[in-house]
């Protein structure tokens, strides 16, 4: 990250000029994701593969916007509200489309049932961690261990919190 910070910094891109661009980088996701959680007919290959054509269809709209308004590509040309708007409503909206279009001519019959399912055994599993690691079992053990070594309480409440996170890492 330090050095994509630092190549950014030497082409002149400021964090306003990356949290604007964002919403081409992320918006093209958007509603293919909504689609895939809410809608059973939609198509996988079509939610996938319009992802990617979003984002190059948003980045394209974008940079033609700025040479048609501003005469070049630039940090500067790029960065104005015009380029960025245009980048944004076509990421989302060609992404849109096309997820809809490729899902009505292909739909998928997903089953939610199954997910349902799924989501049960993660349930379970994370309820069964919480009743066996309560925080009371904890303080006991932190009790005892301070009560046996009250010279290092700092390093027992150190070790009782590393063991409760390695539990709770290698449970789920």
């Amino acid at each position: 990250m330090g050095v994509l910070a630092s190549i950014l910094l030497q082409i002149g891109a400021s964090l306003e000029y990356i949290y604007l661009a964002m919403g081409i980088l992320i918006g093209p996701a958007v509603i293919p994701i909504t689609l895939s959680v809410i809608w059973r007919k939609a198509n996988r290959r079509a939610i996938i593969t319009v992802a990617l054509t979003g984002l190059f269809g948003g980045i394209t709209c974008r940079l033609a916007t700025a040479v048609l308004t501003y005469g070049n590509i630039s940090i500067f040309s790029t960065g104005h509200s015009m380029p960025l708007l245009v980048g944004n409503i076509a990421s989302i909206s060609l992404s849109g489309a096309i997820s809809i279009i490729g899902s009505l001519l292909r739909p998928e019959n997903f089953n939610f049932g199954v997910m349902k399912q799924r989501i049960v055994v993660v349930d379970e599993k994370i309820r069964s961690i919480i009743e066996k690691d309560s925080d009371d079992y904890i303080l006991k053990g932190i009790a005892q261990l301070q009560i046996r070594n009250s010279n290092i309480n700092h390093i027992s409440y150190n070790l009782a919190a590393t063991s409760l996170l390695l539990r709770l890492r290698f449970h789920l």
